[in-house]
């Protein structure tokens, strides 16, 4: 083929590069979601994980009133998490139109 010169019956070559970023673009956004969910769980998820190894320690602590304080520390972090989460879910629901109406 001469310069100048086109072939109809091949597709344009920039549909492949068209494709590659529609698939980096889906890409994107699924790490952009990831990203949000880790900010709005992140927090609980590294207190559950603190609460956890709080309760290790309690576990293999001799002293009965270490042992205890271990455990109350752990059960404090849980139920840091379990008022997040009624929290939040209140002040979602607060932020929501009554009337069914979009913002």
């Amino acid at each position: 083929m001469r310069a100048g010169e086109s072939n109809l019956d091949t597709p344009p070559a920039f549909s492949q590069v068209q494709v590659e970023e529609g698939r980096k673009e889906g890409r994107e956004e699924r790490v952009r979601r990831l990203i949000l969910k880790f900010m709005e769980h992140g927090l609980l998820w590294a207190i559950i994980v603190w609460a956890g190894a709080v309760a290790l320690m309690a576990i293999n602590t001799p002293d009965p009133f270490w042992r205890w304080t271990f455990l109350g520390l752990s059960a404090t972090g849980v139920v840091i998490v379990v008022v997040i989460n009624w929290a939040r879910k209140k002040l979602v629901g607060a932020a929501q139109p009554k009337d069914g109406s979009q913002l």
